[in-house]
């Protein structure tokens, strides 16, 4: 199925959602947040709520209604099902401690809204090592988080898995989001409407440092945001049915650098990465995609990355590996390297660091500039699981792809050690590995393309 016109439904961005029509009840029914009193506005930021056994809030949705703008949520590590909210309130932070919070709706849940766990109405909020899993409702675009904000919106060291979508949204024009080291995966109703992850018509889009892989007949990630800052992610096919990696119709303003990218081969398209396919709607037109290594395990090749209507294009120094065609609708910049022989650490394991025999990217890059006034070169690499490390240039140029070779085997047990905690070559995940510390996560560095 080639899963990209619009489709049933009218409840997510593949019906007729963009605008949403929120229909969300006043802020004193439901699981809606009060405003706070004029009185109580100087202690705001230090007001903090817990959940869990024997703390201040059994449920999750209790202490989200009860939660005044600024508030800090704290939920212990453990299941909470069936519980579902919206957040209404502003500048809220909700942090999973002790481990991930798991929120999950069983087979017989319903989710009042017919939308999502938690619809996030609210702006400037985070969301912090939540787990999200089986959101289901009768349109198939029930999903782990509605985004609906008109501003800001956080989401870190999440996990979301089994949902018809793992995010969806925001269509608000003046919305942004940002993905941080966090993983999605068997997501999807089957239906090619529902994705991994699915930003809707926003201002922009920044995901870095995340796993998504293994969707269900739809894409890893989709975004019709005007700017998308895709960077230092793994968006992996593997074992799943899924169709694009990554779907960008509508164009914009897009940085896709040092991704690791791969086409498994039960994929439903062709195609890889794909730009403005639907109609090149966004009022910038502009791709850069910069280091990418991207692999396609698909038999009967396809194309790499696809481009439609003539945008402005700089493609540099990717590490095309496998049967297709690099590009389409545009032209290839210096430095990319094709090859069915990458001298991989191994790549039927999807470790796809360069190793002495990778001789055809060893220090085969250029310089790719400036965009925007920010430098396009990769100033990091991609760990797994949802992390990073610092990138440099080792030699005469900087290697093709996502990974610089160091002459250094150090990352292969890392690397092999992770994938098989976290469910490698597609399988069910039953305990996610990601940060789960009792405090606040580091973040790592967000560098920010000024438009």
């Amino acid at each position: 199925m080639i899963a990209t016109k619009a489709g049933p439904g009218g409840n997510g961005p593949d019906g007729s959602a963009f605008p949403y029509n929120n229909g969300r009840p006043g802020r004193g029914g439901g699981t809606a947040v009060a405003f706070a009193t004029d009185a109580a506005t100087s202690t705001l930021a230090s007001t903090t709520l817990t959940v869990g056994v024997g703390k201040e809030y059994a449920k999750p949705s209790q202490a989200i209604a009860a939660a005044p703008d600024g508030a800090t949520i704290l939920i212990d590590a453990g299941t909470y099902t069936d519980d579902f909210a919206t957040i209404y309130g502003n500048n809220i932070t909700i942090r999973g401690v002790g481990g991930k919070a798991k929120l999950v709706q069983s087979s017989t849940g319903v989710i009042p809204n017919g939308k999502a766990i938690w619809t996030v109405d609210g702006n400037g909020d985070t969301i912090d090592n939540i787990e999200f899993s089986g959101a289901h409702v009768p349109s198939q675009n029930g999903a782990g988080i509605r985004a609906e904000q008109t501003g800001a919106l956080t989401i870190t060291h999440s996990y979301f898995h089994n949902n018809q979508d793992g995010v969806l949204g925001p269509g608000a024009n003046t919305a942004s989001i940002t993905i941080t080291n966090s993983e999605f995966a068997f997501n999807g109703a089957g239906d090619g409407y529902s994705h991994n992850v699915y930003i809707g018509n926003a201002a922009s889009l920044t995901f870095m440092y995340n796993y998504t892989h293994d969707a269900n007949v739809g894409h890893l990630l989709k975004s019709r945001a005007s700017k998308n800052v895709i960077e230092y992610n793994r968006i992996t096919g593997q074992n799943g049915t899924d169709s694009y990696e990554i779907d960008l119709p509508n164009g914009g303003e897009s940085y896709i650098i040092g991704n690791i990218i791969e086409q498994g081969a039960k994929t439903q398209n062709p195609a890889i990465v794909e730009y403005a396919e639907e109609g090149a709607t966004n009022a910038v037109q502009k791709l850069y995609a910069i280091n990418n290594t991207i692999v396609n395990d698909r038999s009967a090749g396809g194309t790499f990355i696809a481009v439609s209507h003539s945008p402005f294009t700089k493609i540099m120094n990717n590490l095309f590996v496998g049967a297709g065609t690099p590009v389409s609708g545009a032209t290839l910049g210096a430095g990319n390297v094709t090859t069915q022989n990458p001298g991989f650490v191994n790549r039927v394991g999807f470790d796809y660091h360069l190793t002495s025999t990778s001789t055809a990217a060893i220090n085969a890059g250029f310089d790719a500039g400036t965009a925007n006034g920010v430098a396009l070169d990769p100033t990091h690499e991609y760990i797994q699981p949802l992390t990073s490390i610092s990138r440099g240039v080792v030699g005469a140029a900087i290697d093709a792809g996502a990974y610089e070779y160091t002459g250094s085997g150090s990352s292969v047990g890392s690397f092999a050690h992770a994938m098989a905690a976290m469910g490698a070559h597609g399988a069910a995940i039953a305990t996610p590995v990601a940060a789960t510390p009792s405090s606040a996560p580091t973040l790592l560095a967000v560098p920010s393309h000024v438009a």
